[in-house]
């Protein structure tokens, strides 16, 4: 994700979800696009400018949302056996 100044001009310099989330924002913005590309959105298509704090946050809510498989957090070499990612991201990817 490209910073919004690169790209486009940011009118409000400002995170969406600042007054939502209890933690501090990060100086970095970014634009977030509300239809991912990934997904069938457009690269013109509507943006949230989110700091880079809240950024991540947004994704796995999005993720949720549009029913994205979620992702193993952990770096690589982390597991200990060679199907271990797969294992994490089979138990991110249960039901509850």
């Amino acid at each position: 994700m490209a910073t919004a100044t690169r790209d486009r001009p940011v009118t409000a310099l400002v995170c969406a979800l600042a007054e939502l989330l209890p933690d501090e924002c990060s100086p970095g913005l970014d634009r977030h696009h509300v239809f991912p590309i990934s997904a069938g959105g457009y690269p013109d298509g509507p943006t949230v400018v989110v700091c880079d704090r809240h950024h991540p946050i947004l994704e796995s809510m999005a993720r949720r949302v549009l029913g994205g498989p979620r992702r193993c957090p952990h770096p690589p070499g982390t597991h200990r056996y060679p199907d271990g990612r797969e294992t994490c991201e089979r138990r991110l990817n249960s039901s509850p």
